[in-house]
């Protein structure tokens, strides 16, 4: 679990852009890349015994399992209309030239990819 929290860690700096001016459509392949990857985590999270006194770690949580599945769907929905924006404009649009509106739905998609990935985060501690 540790380690595929780290691997999303990783992936998640490589898509960082490292200085160079990001495409809408990198932007949101970063974005649904890093949702995948919590999606795998939170599957083998939600596969692990249900903690109770006499199941050792590691082991999931009911309540945790409930909140981060409920992310996840809103997560999976931002990152739709994000990419709904990127197919909208030009391939080689760049981050830059979003309008308020189309950076809301690419910023509403980090932060909820962002969240979850916190939540599975803390979740493997």
């Amino acid at each position: 679990m540790r380690r595929l929290v780290l691997a999303a860690a990783l992936l998640l700096a490589a898509c960082g852009g490292g200085g160079t001016t990001q495409t809408v459509r990198q932007a949101v392949a970063g974005a649904a890349t890093v949702y995948a990857t919590a999606s795998i985590a939170f599957t083998a999270y939600a596969s692990l015994p249900r903690c109770a006194e006499a199941v050792p770690k590691p082991c999931s949580e009911a309540a945790r399992v409930v909140k981060i599945g409920a992310g996840l769907l809103a997560a999976r929905d931002a990152v739709d209309l994000a990419r709904a924006v990127a197919l909208s404009l030009p391939a080689d649009a760049p981050v830059t030239a979003l309008s308020p509106e189309q950076r809301t739905a690419l910023d509403g998609a980090a932060a909820a990819v962002g969240g979850v990935n916190t939540q599975i985060t803390e979740a493997s501690r």
